[in-house]
C-alpha cells in the first residue's frame, strides 16, 4: 500500500513540475521576443533621432518629444589629418 501512494505521489509531482516547466519555457519566449522588439525600437529611434538633426526636421523632433525621447545633440567628429610624410608617401 505504502509503494502504491508513493508512486501515485511521484506521478503527481513529476505532472506538476512538468507544467511548471511549460510555464518558465513560455515566460523565457516571451522575454525574447520582448527583447527582439525592444532592440527594434533602439534602433528606430537612434535612425529617427539621426534623421532629425541631419535634417533639422522639426517634425520628427516633435515626435520624439512626445514619445518622451530625448537627445543631445554632439559636435561632428573630424576627419583624422592626413599624417603621411614625405617618406612614407614615396
Amino acid at each position: 500500500m505504502a509503494v502504491l501512494l508513493l508512486v501515485i505521489a511521484t506521478v503527481a509531482f513529476a505532472s506538476h513540475n512538468r507544467g511548471l516547466q511549460d510555464t518558465v519555457s513560455a515566460g523565457q519566449a516571451t522575454l525574447a521576443k520582448a527583447q527582439t522588439a525592444a532592440n527594434l525600437d533602439n534602433t528606430l529611434i537612434r535612425m529617427l533621432t539621426s534623421a532629425a538633426v541631419e535634417h533639422d526636421d522639426a517634425d520628427i523632433k516633435a515626435l520624439l518629444a512626445a514619445n518622451g525621447v530625448t537627445y543631445r545633440q554632439t559636435a561632428a567628429a573630424t576627419a583624422p589629418a592626413d599624417t603621411k610624410t614625405t617618406e612614407d608617401a614615396k
